[in-house]
């Protein structure tokens, strides 16, 4: 059964960090924010847990990726 979570955008997410839009696209390329959906195409949106980012942002600090690739 799959739990039905709140998406947001990179806009939306890189306010709640502070940042602007570029610096949270780069944190997720790094590996630094995981992706909980990527939309179909080339161009297609990335969006985020909201819960998830609201909790790394309330830690204050750019989330540091572990060993095993999680944020």
């Amino acid at each position: 059964m799959h739990k039905n979570r709140p998406l947001i955008g990179s806009a939306q997410a890189a306010k709640a960090f502070g940042i602007d839009r570029a610096t949270f696209n780069r944190w997720v390329i790094e590996g630094r924010v995981p992706i909980a959906v990527k939309v179909d195409g080339r161009t297609g949106a990335r969006l985020f847990d909201a819960d998830l980012i609201d909790q790394l942002a309330l830690l204050g600090k750019r989330p540091e990726v572990r060993e095993d690739g999680v944020a």
